[in-house]
């Protein structure tokens, strides 16, 4: 993941993989390029989320982030189904 990347995500329009990185103004957006989806499936939309549903996301990331790791380090289970939003990758 890049430098400002802060997650996995799914593209609201097509459902790729996207990474969700965030912008100087600590918003969060996307480009759907294909880059990170398995498949390679892309539409190059890009979408920048508001200021308030930026702020909801990074705490859900967090959040799907840290049971992750509990699970992870619970029982070793490799499991990568998404978590928190419908369209989060944790």
């Amino acid at each position: 993941m890049a430098e400002n990347s802060v997650g996995r995500g799914k593209c609201f329009i097509c459902s790729a993989v996207v990474d969700l990185r965030k912008n100087k103004a600590q918003k969060l957006y996307y480009t759907c390029n294909g880059g990170h989806d398995p498949q390679g499936k892309g539409c190059n939309s890009v979408v920048t989320m508001g200021e308030i549903r930026s702020e909801n996301l990074e705490r859900e990331l967090r959040a799907s982030q840290t049971a992750n790791n509990d699970n992870n380090n619970a029982d070793n289970d490799d499991d990568k189904q998404p978590t928190g939003s419908n369209w989060l990758l944790g």
